[in-house]
């Protein structure tokens, strides 16, 4: 697909970091993005001197989500599906929808490195739940980071695992008002409920803010002398009951989707928000 964000991987002081580098367009992502990110997360799995993994980003913005362009590309000929092969158009949304959301849950579970997101910025839609997947975050707090899962203003229902990492996160009443009302998770409800590790203040951008954590965590392992099998270990250990549930609820939430996406409600939301002519709680 065309348009693809810019992912850059790089491995040292037994750290690897992934990160979005495409401020230009808001680190915004096409469902080959999502896939390619699951893919370098199994990459890192087969390198042993790899302790921890880093997601970052760039610019102002975590991620925007899903590119419009990405969306309207799915869409393509389902007019003439429609009145001719409905089992095409299935298949069609089926490879679509199903196959980056199952394929990136299974690489964020199997992966055997602590997970650190990097939050330097709002992350909304599928990159919000891609936040939700990673074991710590850290803020930087001069972008005003905040998540938003904007799923039913956007005509469809919870994806990539959220409506478990939510609850088990920040609890039912909170997991309810951010799903179903499609409320952002501002920095105050994220610091009293615990979402983050660390909060970044003063960063002079977003740059600084990256070699400020990959620095803390480095000293980290240094102080700690923790033995590798350990840490490996205790992260397949500590996900295991949360990997059983997102594997239930990654095929509820697909099947639960997939008619929503078919009658084409997303798609005419979508298509409104890229005309400006619907408002975004951007």
């Amino acid at each position: 697909m065309s348009n693809r964000v810019k992912l850059n991987i790089n491995k040292s002081n037994h750290i690897a970091t992934i990160t979005l580098n495409d401020p230009n367009h808001l680190n915004s992502m096409t469902f080959d993005d999502f896939m390619q990110i699951g893919e370098y997360l199994d990459d890192i799995n087969g390198i042993p001197e790899v302790l921890i993994t880093i997601l970052q980003s760039s610019g102002r913005m975590f991620s925007s989500g899903g590119k419009f362009e990405a969306v309207a590309d799915m869409k393509g000929d389902d007019d003439d599906l429609k009145k001719v092969d409905k089992i095409a158009k299935l298949k069609k949304y089926l490879e679509n929808i199903a196959t980056p959301t199952i394929h990136m849950l299974q690489k964020f579970s199997l992966h055997k490195n602590p997970l650190i997101c990097n939050l330097n910025g709002p992350a909304i839609g599928f990159s919000a739940c891609m936040v939700m997947l990673c074991d710590i975050i850290n803020i930087q707090d001069n972008n005003k980071p905040y998540l938003l899962f904007p799923f039913t203003s956007l005509g469809f229902v919870t994806e990539a695992g959220s409506s478990i990492t939510l609850y088990q996160k920040m609890g039912i009443n909170m997991g309810n008002e951010h799903l179903i009302l499609s409320e952002p998770i501002k920095y105050e409800a994220m610091k009293r409920h615990g979402l983050f590790w660390k909060e970044y203040a003063g960063m002079k951008d977003t740059d600084d803010f990256n070699v400020a954590v990959q620095r803390d965590v480095v000293n980290d392992l240094k102080r700690n002398s923790a033995f590798p099998e350990s840490i490996t270990e205790m992260r397949r250990q500590l996900l295991y009951q949360m990997k059983q549930r997102l594997k239930a609820a990654t095929v509820d939430e697909i099947m639960t989707t997939l008619p929503l996406w078919m009658s084409g409600e997303p798609h005419r939301r979508f298509e409104q928000l890229s005309q400006k002519k619907r408002r975004h709680k951007l």
